[in-house]
């Protein structure tokens, strides 16, 4: 896995240069760097692997053509290789929001219902706009959303698997989220594939966890009513 030292210098395709400040984190796909680009803060996510040429192929698309909706933290700039890796800047999620994780864990609560229905609202209306453009974001699961729990309001990362629909970007999805018909091998991720993996989210945001886990995972949590 590829690591940069503060202050290493990472050339963009369109003639920019990203200052790496500090390390955000690391996933199974790369690492993401806080970064400074022209005297404004964003974030570098550094594959571990480099994609293959489809792929950076569909990213820069993505770019060229721009985000549906201010909610997604969609990818700006490409960067150039360097030392044979690539990787691409974002905005950076902004302060006072949670990965949504941490409110499945009760870390973080929605402060009112109102904040909880802005959350399932622009959710809702974040995919509606990706999927009428055609496009399917194909890894839908709790780690990719960042909500800010007094407003509500929503971020949504990871856009760099974003792919037309009925296209495949290679990644199948991450456990407990995956539609049925692609667990089985019957089909590849899909925006109708998205669709289930939004209906599992929204659940959680109403009931805390996953709508397959039942009583059992009831019993042994504590709830707070709204």
């Amino acid at each position: 896995m590829k690591t940069f030292s503060t202050n290493i210098q990472i050339k963009l395709a369109d003639g920019k240069k990203a200052i790496v400040k500090k390390l955000l984190g690391s996933g199974g796909q790369g690492s993401v760097y806080l970064v400074d680009v022209e005297g404004r803060s964003k974030a570098l996510k550094w594959y571990n692997v480099k994609p293959s040429d489809q792929f950076l192929s569909n990213l820069r698309k993505n770019i060229a053509e721009g985000s549906p909706s201010p909610i997604f933290l969609w990818p700006e700039a490409i960067t150039k290789e360097k030392e044979g890796g690539i990787g691409y800047i974002m905005p950076l999620c902004p302060d006072g929001y949670f990965e949504f994780s941490k409110f499945r864990l009760m870390k973080v609560r929605f402060s009112s219902f109102r904040a909880l229905l802005t959350a399932a609202i622009q959710t809702c209306e974040a995919f509606r706009r990706l999927h009428s453009k055609g496009l399917s974001y194909q890894d839908l699961n709790d780690g990719g959303f960042f909500i800010n729990p007094t407003t509500g309001e929503v971020r949504i990362c990871d856009c760099d698997n974003v792919f037309p629909h009925g296209e495949s970007s290679g990644i199948m999805g991450k456990a407990r989220y995956i539609a049925p018909e692609v667990v089985m091998g019957k089909n590849m991720p899909d925006s109708y594939s998205d669709r289930f993996s939004m209906t599992l989210m929204l659940f959680m945001y109403f009931c805390i966890d996953h709508p397959f886990e039942g009583r059992n995972v009831v019993k042994s949590m504590s709830y707070r009513e709204y």
